[in-house]
């Protein structure tokens, strides 16, 4: 079965194969930008990027570390905003 294989998948059966990096981690000053970006009013993920100049791998795990603390909520459309405290 694997001999038939399609070769262009071949690395995902190569014992020596490992996953792309990830990407670039946030750097120290990200976090403070990001919730200084943030509000009570939704906002487009893009837009965050653009406005703070961090990259979308860090801003994505920025965003997943403020959900899992509860800062944040998310709405429709990929908008996200500052939760009510």
């Amino acid at each position: 079965m694997l001999g038939s294989a399609d070769p262009a998948r071949m690395a995902l059966f190569d014992a020596e194969w490992q996953p792309d990096e990830i990407g670039a981690m946030p750097a120290e000053d990200d976090r403070a930008r990001l919730l200084e970006a943030l509000s009570n009013t939704p906002v487009e993920v893009d837009e965050l990027i653009g406005a703070t100049g961090i990259g979308p791998s860090a801003m994505q795990m920025l965003l997943l570390e403020l959900d899992i603390a509860g800062r944040i909520e998310w709405s429709s459309g990929q908008l996200v905003a500052l939760r009510y405290e």
